[in-house]
């Protein structure tokens, strides 16, 4: 899969198939799992067989979710849906050993944000991540306050 670089911006053009369950997409990028297994039936299947996924890095200590859909509005992007970043993981291995990446969305149903201690809305984060001694594992977990650290970087799709 070739990578295209524009700007500080990476992005891959990814196929994605969208049948399979969300236990079966995460199997398939061969990763440890450490899964919220309540989340699994919360993760958008997204759209299209064929997507540009763009990879930005996170500047600044931590990132919030909702400072994340910020910065996804100033590129003019969402955040890519689970599946398609699964399809990418599965094909590209060694990205996430270089470019620690994920993705989040909001979830239904949660703690209004005036109602929770921190303030902030209630998501759900899907990571990919590389660990020193060459573990490679997958992170899905609901987060409500700073999810992603410098040198990660978000994953989106454009609007």
């Amino acid at each position: 899969m070739e990578l295209k670089r524009k700007g500080d911006m990476i992005i891959a053009r990814v196929k994605v198939n969208r049948l399979p369950t969300p236990e079966e997409i995460l199997i398939a990028t061969c990763r440890e799992q450490y899964v919220n297994t309540d989340l699994l039936s919360s993760m958008p299947r997204g759209e299209g067989s064929l997507v540009n996924i763009y990879f930005f890095p996170v500047t600044g200590e931590w990132v919030r979710d909702d400072e994340a859909a910020a910065l996804y509005k100033g590129r003019r992007l969402k955040a890519v849906d689970p599946y398609s970043l699964c399809a990418f993981n599965a094909a590209n291995p060694d990205f996430a050993d270089i470019h620690p990446h994920a993705t989040h969305w909001k979830l239904a149903g949660g703690m209004p944000r005036e109602q929770h201690p921190l303030n902030v809305e209630a998501y759900a984060t899907l990571g990919f991540y590389s660990v020193e001694g060459g573990g490679r594992w997958v992170n899905l977990q609901r987060n409500a306050s700073d999810t992603f650290p410098e040198g990660s970087w978000l994953a989106g799709l454009p609007l």
